[in-house]
C-alpha cells in the first residue's frame, strides 16, 4: 500500500512528531529496556504454548492457522511463577470474548507479549483493590492502560514496546521490573488517558451512533454497531449487553433490520488479521473510515491497546488507537479523528477492502479514537451465534 506524499523527509518528520506527542511526548519514560529479538521470541513461544493448551479444552486444537476455539468459562491468566490462575469464571458472552482475544493474538509475538503485560497489570490491579478493601478504603474501579507501539529495526533488539499509561507508576514499577525477563518486551510509562463514548442513545431520544457494516449468515443480514449506542428499549438487538465491569467481550453487538439504522448497498470485504493490523502499524500506512456525515476520514494507527478504561469499566478487548493523518497546512492535534455519532463506523485499510476495526470511543482532551479490532469482533459474533458469518461493507 502506497502512502501519498510519504517519500518526502518533511512528511515523515511531521508523522514522527505526531506520534511522539500523541504517545506522551517528553513525559514518557523508559521502565524496562527492549530485550533481544531472541529473548522476546522465546517468551512469546512460551505464551503461545500455554494458550494452545488452554484452548484445546474440549478437544479443540489451535495449532493451525485459523483457530476457532470452543469458549471456556474459566479465565486464562498467565503468571510469572509458571502457574495459570483459573479461579475466575465467565458468563458465556465473556467466555466467547476471551476465546476471541486469545485466538487473535496467537500468531504474532508482539501481540502475545502485549497481552502478557496486560495480564500482569490485571494481577497488580487486583492486588491494589484487595489492599484498599483491607484498609477500609474502597475506591472506584481503575486500571492502567496498556498499549503496543512499534519502534524500529535499527538494532538486534525486539522492535516493539509496551506503553503503560498510569498516574500511579510506583504501583506497577516494582512488579514489572522484577518480572522483566518473563515479560520479554520493553516497557515505557506515560501519563494516564481518559476516554469517552462517541454517542450514546437514551430511551425516547434519537440514536447518535451508526451501522458500520453488515454480517451475513446465509441469507440473513445482521447489522453491526456498538452496544453502548443502543437504547435499553431496543427490540432489534440480537446480542444482549454485558454489565461485567472487567469485560473481555467487545463493545459490539448485532441487530436485525430496523428503520432506526437503515442499511445501503453492500459488498463482501476481507477481515484484517492481527498480523495485518500490526503490519499497518509498523509501516505507518493510512487507514480510513466513513463517518456519520458521510465523509471519508483518513488516519494513522498510533498503537494497539490491550487494556483501557472505557465508560467506567476496564476493557480488555484489543483496539486500535487512531489519530488523524497529518495533512498539508495544518497540525494533527488541531483536528479530531472522530466525533459523537461516529460510534459503530467501520475502519478500513487504504484500499477500503479490508475491515480493520469499529469506532468505539474517543480520548478526552486529545484527538485520538479507539476502534475495537475487527478480527476478534467477528470471532466473538461467530462464537456467540454458533455460526460462520461473512462481513460486508457499504459501498
Amino acid at each position: 500500500m502506497a502512502v501519498s506524499g510519504s517519500s518526502s523527509g518533511g512528511f515523515r518528520d511531521e508523522l514522527s512528531e505526531m506520534r511522539f506527542h500523541a504517545l506522551g511526548g517528553g513525559l514518557r519514560e523508559e521502565l524496562l529496556p527492549k530485550p533481544s529479538f531472541k529473548e522476546s521470541k522465546a517468551c512469546a513461544e512460551e505464551r503461545r504454548g500455554n494458550i494452545s493448551k488452554f484452548l484445546s479444552i474440549g478437544g479443540k486444537d489451535v495449532a493451525g492457522e485459523d483457530p476457532t476455539p470452543e469458549p471456556s468459562t474459566e479465565r486464562f491468566l498467565e503468571r510469572p511463577d509458571d502457574k495459570t490462575n483459573l479461579s475466575m469464571e465467565f458468563g458465556p458472552h465473556e467466555a466467547a470474548g476471551q476465546a476471541a482475544i486469545l485466538a487473535w493474538q496467537i500468531a504474532r509475538p508482539e501481540l502475545l507479549l502485549l497481552e502478557r503485560v496486560c495480564e500482569l497489570v490485571s494481577s497488580i490491579d487486583h492486588a491494589i483493590r484487595e489492599d484498599e478493601e483491607r484498609a477500609g478504603q474502597p475506591s472506584a474501579l481503575h486500571s492502567a492502560g496498556v498499549e503496543l507501539i512499534f519502534e524500529n529495526f535499527e538494532d538486534e533488539t525486539f522492535p516493539w514496546k509496551v506503553v503503560i499509561r498510569t498516574d500511579n507508576p510506583n504501583s506497577y514499577a516494582k512488579v514489572l521490573q522484577a518480572n522483566r525477563r518473563w515479560l520479554g518486551i520493553g516497557v515505557d510509562i506515560a501519563p494516564a488517558t481518559r476516554t469517552q463514548f462517541l454517542g450514546k442513545c437514551q430511551k425516547g431520544e434519537g440514536l447518535s451512533g451508526m451501522i458500520g457494516g453488515i454480517v451475513r449468515q446465509g441469507k440473513v443480514e445482521l447489522r453491526s454497531t456498538c452496544s453502548h449506542v443502543l437504547s435499553s428499549a431496543c427490540e432489534s438487538r440480537v446480542i444482549e449487553p454485558s454489565h461485567d465491569p472487567a469485560e473481555t467481550r467487545p463493545d459490539a453487538t448485532l441487530i436485525r433490520e430496523t428503520p432506526c439504522f437503515p442499511a445501503g448497498r453492500n459488498i463482501p470485504c476481507n477481515v484484517g488479521t492481527g498480523e495485518y493490523v500490526a503490519g499497518i502499524l509498523g509501516s505507518r500506512e493510512p487507514i480510513y473510515f466513513r463517518n456519520a456525515r458521510g465523509a471519508i476520514r483518513r488516519g494513522s494507527i498510533l498503537s494497539i491497546t490491550g487494556k483501557v478504561m472505557m465508560g467506567g469499566r476496564i476493557s480488555s478487548f484489543p483496539c486500535i488507537h487512531a489519530v488523524p493523518w497529518p495533512e498539508h497546512n495544518w497540525k494533527f492535534w488541531d483536528t479530531v479523528y472522530s466525533v459523537p455519532g461516529d460510534s459503530g463506523a467501520w475502519v478500513f485499510d487504504e484500499a477500503m477492502s479490508t475491515w480493520l476495526g469499529m469506532v468505539t470511543a474517543g480520548f478526552v482532551g486529545s484527538n485520538g479514537t479507539l476502534a475495537s479490532l475487527a478480527e476478534p469482533i467477528l470471532t466473538y459474533y461467530e462464537l456467540v451465534l454458533g455460526a460462520k458469518l461473512s462481513p460486508h461493507r457499504f459501498t
